[in-house]
């Protein structure tokens, strides 16, 4: 009975994962009880990866590149790390550009989390960056910055 609800769940869009942690088993266990019941299961997603220096970074959740390879960094963290060095305590960076895949070092500023709030905040709220865009990478014209960032 117990296997049923769980694909009860599965069925209705939860993730391997997320069944095994209502019912408190691994991600592994679900998919054998599965295959052994002969469930048919949903087609594995291919997530979007590069390599940066023999290291896998796949898009995450948040539409950042984070390492699978090597305890959960990030990629804009490690180019800026291996350019400038550590990243001082009490600051973190941001994306120039507003494209959270465009992690060369020359688009990210090291701010204050203060001023990370600021500076989004202001793109959120118009001030001024309300204008048409045209982006760089793509030719597309867009009513505004925060468009092109959320492209």
């Amino acid at each position: 009975m117990k296997t049923e609800e769980m694909y009860t769940l599965y069925q209705n869009g939860h993730s391997l994962q997320d069944v095994g942690n209502v019912f408190g088993l691994t991600r592994q266990s679900i998919y054998a009880r599965f295959k052994n019941k002969g469930y048919k299961l949903r087609p594995l997603k291919k997530k979007k990866f590069i390599i940066v220096d023999g290291l896998k970074f796949t898009i995450n959740r948040d539409g950042y590149y984070e390492c699978t390879t090597k305890d959960r960094l990030m990629l804009h963290n490690y180019n800026w790390i291996k350019v400038n060095g550590k990243i001082p305590k009490g600051f973190e960076l941001h994306h120039i550009d507003l494209n959270k895949l465009n992690n060369d070092v020359v688009n990210l500023q090291l701010v204050t989390p203060k001023e990370h709030t600021e500076i989004h905040a202001k793109l959120r709220n118009g001030s001024g960056m309300n204008k048409k865009v045209k982006c760089v990478e793509t030719g597309e014209i867009f009513d505004s910055i925060v468009q092109v960032g959320k492209k």
